[in-house]
Order: structure tokens, then sequence, then C-alpha cells
């Protein structure tokens, strides 16, 4: 947590070290309030019937504001190999009066080393990239990515979009909007994975679902992302320089009152060039 320190990432306060009557030794981490999650936001605009439509300008401005910072610490994240592999809106703090977000709950993150073996059984099951559930040992920080993604699409749909009620039924809803995957996606998302029968079932285009929800440069994001193989997957930093983000490099965007710009006129030079 400590070497974690940037804008989008939760602020480590202070730490102590505690025990019980047994005699365990507990570590306490002391972190920087936030008001909300984005679970909680999503669940406010489920109960009103405010999804966030991208047709809306507010929403809209709301949705990129929200997703690039996501990315943002993602990126600096994975710059140290350092894989969260819990990416879900529960671990999202935001401060919408300010419009900013930050990344939490690190229980389960960990340093990727190359040659290492990692646990598949992780992350939360509606956010689960597929590579976990082909069993992959050996897998990269584009699962974060994968994740970012689920978030993302449950921002503008009000629900989850891959939601299975098992390991099975959450690969036939990514099926769904996906497709099957081929044998080369599923060599590349483990190697080691014995053939299986999957399930055929009728997809559903993600242009078609978002439908009246969403403009072409939120599905063509969400495209890039939704990728079994995960060379193939978009990374955190190639997120950030999709059009997409666009609005958000005009120096002339106003959000908040007396607030110009979420980007600093450095921040704006760099992504431009990376476009």
């Amino acid at each position: 947590m400590r070497r974690l320190e940037h804008p989008n990432i939760v602020r480590l306060m202070y730490y102590f070290y505690g025990s019980d009557n047994k005699k365990d030794e507990y570590l306490y981490l002391i972190l920087e309030l936030f008001p909300k999650t984005v679970h909680q936001l999503i669940k406010a605009y489920a109960q009103t019937g405010e999804v966030l439509d991208l047709f809306s300008t507010k929403a809209s401005i709301e949705l990129i504001l929200y997703m690039f910072q996501l990315f943002r610490g993602l990126s600096f994240m994975n710059s140290f190999n350092i894989c969260h592999r819990d990416i879900k809106p529960q671990n999202l703090l935001v401060n919408p009066d300010r419009g900013t977000l930050r990344i939490c709950d690190f229980g389960s993150a960990k340093v990727l080393n190359k040659n290492d073996t990692n646990v598949s059984y992780i992350c939360s099951r509606y956010y689960r990239a597929p590579e976990l559930i082909f069993g992959a040992v050996r897998y990269t920080t584009k699962i974060d990515v994968w994740s970012a993604g689920t978030v993302m699409a449950e921002l503008i749909l009000g629900r989850p979009i891959f939601p299975g009620g098992s390991a099975l039924q959450q690969l036939v809803e990514i099926i769904k909007i996906v497709g099957i995957p081929t044998k080369e996606d599923i060599l590349a998302m483990n190697q080691n994975h014995k053939e299986m029968d999957l399930p055929t079932v009728k997809s559903i285009p993600l242009r078609k679902l978002l439908r009246g929800k969403s403009l072409s440069a939120a599905v063509s994001l969400l495209s890039s992302i939704f990728r079994y193989d995960p060379s193939a997957r978009s990374s955190a930093i190639e997120a950030l320089a999709h059009p997409f983000f666009d609005e958000l490099r005009n120096p002339e965007l106003e959000i908040f009152p007396r607030r110009k710009s979420v980007l600093n006129s450095e921040e704006i030079t760099t992504l431009k060039d990376n476009n």
C-alpha cells in the first residue's frame, strides 16, 4: 500500500498491529474516507431508473470520468506488475461531489512474476476474466482490465453484464456476448486446458445489448476489452488512449464550477501524443 501512492488509489493514512486473547497478531489499516462506492451508485441508479444513459450529457461525463480514473489507477499498478485481482463496483470508492474515484481493498492483490503460478479461483464471479474460468494459473494484469470492462458495462446497463450463478453459467453469459472461443483463444488463455464441449447459445452483439444506452466509442472500447486472448485485449494504458476519453482531453471542458479540466496540461499533452 505504501508503494501505491496515486490519485486513483485509496490512501493509507496509518497502520498498527494489535493482538487478541489468543495472542494472534493483526494488522490494522486506516484508510482515507470516501462517501460512496460505485456499487452504491449503480444501486441508486437502478432504484430510480436513472441508469447512465450516454445520451445524457451529465451521465456521459460522469461515466467517462470514473472509467478514466479506474484505468489510470490500474495503469499505475500494472507498471509495477501489481494485479488487484478483485476489481468490482464494491471495491471502487467515489466522491460524487468531486467526481473522484479510488481503487480500494488490496486483500487479493499480488505482484505477478512470470514464472510463478497463481490461484485461478480469484476475483468475484461476475467480474472474473475468462482465462480464470478456464483454470489459468499463469495470467497477467489483463484480468484487471477485463474486470474494469465489466464495471463499465454495469454502469451503463444498471446491472451486471455477465451474471453467472456458477463458473459454467458465467462462461455461458460471456459466450452470449463475446461468442464461442476458438481453439487458439483457449490455448492463449490456458495452454494446459483440456478440451471440453462448449455450450452453443444465441449471441447478442454488444452493440445491440447497449443500444439506446451507448455511443459507438463506448462499444468500441468494450469490444477491445472483452477478448478471450489476453494478448489481444487492451491494456489499461491503451484503454486510456481510446477515443472514448477524448472529451476529457478538452482543456475547455467544465465539470465542476471553477474546475475546467480533470487533467493537467502535462497529462493532456501526453495523452494527445499517445493517440
